[in-house]
């Protein structure tokens, strides 16, 4: 299955084209890695606050909370800070602390600097606005 029918299936109706997607009508932009796992089924909700992520040891996944703070996992360290809401996208700040584990393989939530909620699923943007990852509502 290629990366822009996954896409396509998670993110109906993101105007997908070869190699860009068109998120919430914000502008092409290069594909973020698909999720790794799928949303859980039954599993609504709308806005940020929330458990977005895999039920993995290896994979990333944050909780936003209803004050405002966030703790997770990148795939190698945890970390924990808080964030806010800029129109529709949600910005986390720059207050996050992590552990310092050295685990020899690249993390993509290390860059995450906003996301943007499109149903189901997270997508995560890095300081210069480009989707880096996407996360499943849990």
């Amino acid at each position: 299955m290629s990366l822009n029918s996954v896409l396509a299936t998670i993110l109906p109706g993101a105007g997908l084209t070869s190699g860009s997607v068109d998120l919430a009508g914000q502008g092409s932009s290069q594909l973020p890695p698909p999720p790794a796992c799928s949303p859980v089924s039954g599993v609504t909700g709308s806005g940020p606050v929330g458990v977005w992520g895999c039920d993995s040891e290896a994979l990333p996944k944050v909780a936003l909370k209803a004050d405002r703070t966030m703790n997770g996992y990148d795939g190698c360290n945890w970390f924990s800070g808080t964030w806010r809401e800029e129109g529709a996208r949600i910005v986390f700040n720059d207050d996050r602390v992590s552990t310092k584990r050295a685990c020899g393989h690249p993390t993509w939530f290390t860059q995450a600097r906003s996301a943007t909620v499109h149903g189901n699923i997270m997508t995560v943007h890095n300081a210069a606005g480009d989707s880096v990852g996407a996360l499943p509502r849990r």
